[in-house]
């Protein structure tokens, strides 16, 4: 079996010593490298560029004018400081920028190196070194910073110290995902692609939405480990560079109102609906989207005033929405809870006032409450038996009364009393003016509750 093709060259000495974001503009600078003049030539890398390129310019807002490339005998080391440093003035705070390296990386004392096309395998001076290129980065002022990078020891060029979460893509960052740890090779491939470079390429082509660099990340390193068989396990890190608030690039696909559309009535939440109508706000569905947008704010709004289920906030519902769905709804709300607001004051009091108020406040009220305060008085001893208990009234709870066969009420075989026994035995009221009221507002009450009026 033919020996994995790697992207490092051995350092030699000269004794031949061994030593082991946001609305801007998308920028990218590719380097690839397979025809060295003085390290072991490699297979993939020009097309690991060239697929990037394309994947980037069909499916995302990459453009020509801002895509620059050093292939072969262009990726000098002149001529890679100077591309670097040309960013500085092409990016503006508000811009991202992608460096893409895909070549022969080395290490040597903690220090990483990438490989340009001419240097000898033992002259490290002749490489370009991630100090060199951290400084580099240092004078960008993007928004978003993410260097990818498909070299040999390629981990060197990140924090040792940081890990990465999930950030923000509203705040700037400095990203960087390699190939390989800073002690480990990277393979070439034996297909078209690497096997860091035909991971990442498969995601960017099958992506379907936003794409965060830390996802992108976590497959593939997932990926490439697993197809590599432990040989190679990319790394996703910060770089220890300025600029970095902990937020995090997205590749977000081109712009295309008809598929966008089709994903927004497919999510179907306020916040798609709100997104497509500032994307597109001359777009040909915006009347629809403007539509959907009242409904679902209309929506949302009515479901706070549910949640918070108090007059005020059923008020201001109405308020708010003057044509709103459920406006009808919050007026028969705003009833409800005054209803039960007057009937939890007069289970709190327990007072023959207090009930009375409760039905002269809220008709019809609730029924079965109503039911509840007939024979209330009589669960309390606060009345003694009155009209509200005979033949023609609901049988009391407490009372021995039943129909029979006829629909009228009757006398049980227990005494054969056609009276309230409990109201018998709590008829006794304190006072001669208090069991006079309780008697009157009892039977006073008392038609509310016949049978053919509560059914």
């Amino acid at each position: 079996m033919a020996e994995d093709k790697t992207r490092g060259v051995v350092i030699r000495s000269q004794e031949g010593e061994d030593f082991e974001a946001p609305s801007g503009t998308n920028h990218l600078l590719a380097i690839a490298i397979d025809k060295y003049e003085h390290c072991p030539v490699l297979s993939n890398c020009v097309n690991d560029v060239r697929g990037l390129i394309e994947v980037l310019k069909e499916r995302y807002d990459f453009q020509d004018a801002n895509i620059q490339t050093l292939i072969n005998e262009e990726a000098t080391r002149p001529n890679i400081h100077a591309y670097l440093k040309g960013l500085k003035d092409r990016v503006r705070p508000q811009d991202n920028v992608i460096i893409y390296f895909s070549g022969h990386g080395e290490t040597e004392d903690n220090v990483g190196y990438w490989i340009p096309v001419e240097a000898h395998p033992a002259h490290e001076w002749e490489f370009v070194s991630t100090n060199d290129i951290k400084s580099r980065l240092d004078s960008i002022n993007s928004f978003h910073t993410f260097v990818i990078v498909d070299a040999c020891f390629s981990g060197a060029l990140f924090s040792s110290y940081r890990s990465v979460k999930a950030g923000n893509e509203n705040k700037r960052s400095r990203l960087g995902l390699a190939a390989s740890h800073t002690k480990e090779r990277a393979l070439d491939g034996e297909g078209e692609n690497s096997p860091f470079s035909s991971h990442l390429l498969k995601m960017l082509w099958e992506n379907t939405g936003a794409l965060s660099a830390h996802k992108l990340a976590g497959e593939i390193i997932d990926e490439v480990y697993a197809a590599t068989k432990g040989k190679q396990t990319p790394v996703f890190k910060p770089l220890d560079v300025k600029g970095d608030d902990s937020g995090q690039y997205v590749f977000r696909l081109k712009a295309d109102e008809g598929s966008d559309w089709e994903a927004c009535q497919r999510v179907g939440t306020l916040a798609t609906y709100e997104a497509f109508f500032a994307k597109y706000p001359e777009g040909k569905y915006i009347a629809e989207a403007q539509e959907k947008i009242a409904q679902l704010r209309d929506k949302e709004a009515w479901q706070t005033a549910k949640g918070l289920h108090t007059i005020s906030a059923y008020l201001q519902y109405r308020k708010d929405k003057p044509d709103g769905q459920h406006r009808e709804e919050a007026l028969e709300a705003v009833q409800q809870v005054e209803e039960d607001q007057s009937w939890h004051q007069a289970q709190k009091k327990k007072t023959i006032f207090e009930y009375e108020q409760y039905l002269e406040n809220t008709p019809p009220g609730d029924m079965a409450r109503k039911r509840e305060l007939l024979w209330k008085p009589c669960w309390e001893g606060m009345r003694p038996q009155t009209s509200a208990c005979k033949t023609d009234a609901v049988p009391c709870p407490g009372s021995n009364e039943a129909s029979d066969s006829t629909g009228k009420t009757r006398p049980e075989a227990k005494g054969g009393k056609g009276h309230c026994d409990h109201a018998q035995q709590q008829s006794k009221v304190s006072d001669d003016r208090g069991r006079g009221l309780a008697c009157r507002r009892a039977g006073g009450l008392g038609h509310i509750f016949r049978k053919g009026q509560i059914g």
